[in-house]
């Protein structure tokens, strides 16, 4: 485990978000700018992300210089029973 956490080029992002009284304020910019240092110094290759809303505009908007390909669609269905 330790040797894979040295070695892994890949990175998995779980819950990121700006508390909304920082929120389009420019903290999203800077958490970025050191995660991409970071794993630009670290080697990192891919980075995976946790399931989003399709219609989540703003978080689009903050991968959209990255390039992202969607690899995985999930959907959840709800039916009354009543």
């Amino acid at each position: 485990m330790l040797k894979a956490k040295k070695q892994s080029k890949d990175v998995y992002f779980y819950l990121i978000g700006i508390h909304p009284e920082y929120q389009n304020k420019g903290v999203t910019a800077i958490v970025f700018n050191e995660y991409y240092k970071t794993f630009t110094a670290k080697g990192i290759d891919m980075c995976y992300r946790t399931p989003e809303l399709e219609e989540n505009i703003a978080i689009k908007q903050m991968w959209k210089h990255f390039d992202p390909v969607v690899y995985k669609r999930r959907r959840t269905y709800r039916k009354n029973l009543r």
